[in-house]
């Protein structure tokens, strides 16, 4: 190139108004002013043909908003954030070994600021971002009275955790300090509240929270435990665990040769209801006969059954017969409480399933 030049652009928000980087060009360094918030994309880049070490410098004081409308800006293929774009650099883009390098350099004047510059007492509440005062911020012991402002350190001065022991001085605390409901979950290290800081309830008890938040102590009895059926927590007879909660019960009968089952006995150690049944085949029943199955209560035996099953002569594998609304009430329970299941069928061949469904009352 010949004799260097520089060139100013504005930020419109446009996208277009910075044009291409012409390598014929003698503009080497460009100066970028301006706010605007962008409708465009931003992608500065080249024309013409590069040579080994051409150099660009874009110097940046300008103020791009690409974040209200989710746009982009990028040099040269480097992507720009906006954290960057809200304050002053200088791009120098280089080409070297066939690419273009871009190397960001803040303009760090705008962040000179020291304890030179600080007279005592002279950062308040409104000069402190909140939570930006953590633990390696602070030397022991550093913070006096003397260097805060009366009644500036508030709540949203101070970072999560950043409060330890060796910056508080020794007994500075106590309840006259704290204002009522000021200690949150999040000031309270973890681990710190013990049994002893706990306010004891009411003997076997433990604390709940109900549907409406509130927090009480439930009380649990002997043979009681901690469950929810249905509202909130509360405390449950173990001898009422099962209650209303549906089994199947299933018995294999064979009409093979042989193997005819008759009379079967089921053995129920709790009260129940024989909701319904389910018979299926298992294995092809012969024909000449349909064969029976017969529930009864054990007290009443067979002559007078619960329900009677009919499976037809020559129901193929997995033929069904179901009977629904049975509900039977047995109350037999107890070691020695049962059913009696029989079953019949004159010509051999065939072997079934009963699936019986009963509900625990």
């Amino acid at each position: 190139m010949s004799l260097v030049s520089s060139q100013l652009y504005t930020l419109t928000g446009a996208g277009t108004e910075i044009p291409a980087f012409n390598t014929a060009s003698n503009i080497a360094e460009v100066f970028i002013v301006g706010t605007a918030t962008a409708i465009g994309n931003y992608a500065l880049a080249f024309t013409g043909t590069p040579i080994q070490g051409i150099k660009f410098v874009m110097r940046y004081s300008g103020a791009l908003d690409i974040t209200t409308n989710s746009n982009t800006f990028s040099i040269f293929g480097l992507p720009i954030t906006q954290n960057v774009l809200n304050s002053q650099f200088t791009a120098n883009i280089e080409y070297y070994n066939s690419v273009w390098n871009v190397t960001i350099i803040p303009n760090i004047i705008q962040f000179q600021l020291n304890n030179n510059n600080l007279t005592n007492i002279s950062i308040g509440a409104a000069q402190i971002a909140d939570y930006s005062i953590t633990n390696i911020k602070l030397a022991n012991n550093a913070v006096a009275t003397t260097n805060i402002l009366n009644q500036n350190v508030t709540a949203a001065k101070i970072a999560n955790g950043t409060v330890g022991t060796t910056q508080l001085a020794t007994g500075s605390v106590d309840s006259t300090i704290l204002a009522n409901n000021s200690v949150g979950t999040l000031a309270i290290i973890d681990g710190s509240i013990t049994n002893a800081k706990l306010n004891p309830g009411a003997n076997n008890s433990v604390k709940v929270t109900d549907g409406a938040t509130t927090i009480t102590d439930l009380a649990i009895g002997t043979n009681q435990i901690l469950g929810r059926l249905s509202g909130d927590l509360q405390a449950i007879s173990l001898t009422s665990l099962g209650t209303g909660l549906y089994e199947v019960i299933n018995i294999s009968f064979s009409f093979e040769e042989g193997e005819n089952t008759t009379i079967s006995t089921v053995y129920l150690p709790y009260a129940c209801t024989i909701v319904n049944t389910i018979v299926t085949v298992t294995r092809q029943l012969s024909g000449t006969d349909n064969a029976t199955i017969g529930i009864a209560d054990a007290n009443t035996f067979i002559a007078t059954p619960i329900v009677t099953i009919t499976i037809p002569l020559n129901s193929s594998n997995s033929f069904t017969v179901a009977n629904s609304g049975i509900n039977y009430t047995y109350n037999g329970a107890g070691s020695t409480g049962n059913i009696t299941i029989f079953s019949n069928k004159i010509t051999p061949g065939g072997k079934v399933l009963l699936s019986m469904v009963v509900q625990r009352t």
